[in-house]
């Protein structure tokens, strides 16, 4: 993907669409090791950054669906 628009981001093929299930599942992961690390140190910030990453995963992951139903949408007669 190599713009920001909606259109951009809708008309990504399904190697996009699986990248972004990927790196969504991956950033939640990180995340939940980040906010656990802060949570153990008492790290507040670092536990807050692992919940925001969290969040950015689930959103990246969201997107991913997205394009899955745009796509199969396409698809269909």
């Amino acid at each position: 993907m190599t713009g920001n628009s909606v259109e951009t981001i809708l008309d990504a093929g399904a190697d996009d669409m699986a990248d972004q299930h990927i790196k969504g599942t991956v950033s939640r992961a990180r995340g939940r090791i980040e906010e656990t690390a802060g949570k153990l140190t008492g790290d507040r910030r670092t536990e807050a950054k692992g919940k925001l990453r969290q969040v950015q995963g689930k959103a990246q992951q969201g997107l991913g669906d997205v394009q899955d139903v745009v796509d199969k949408a396409r698809k269909e007669p």
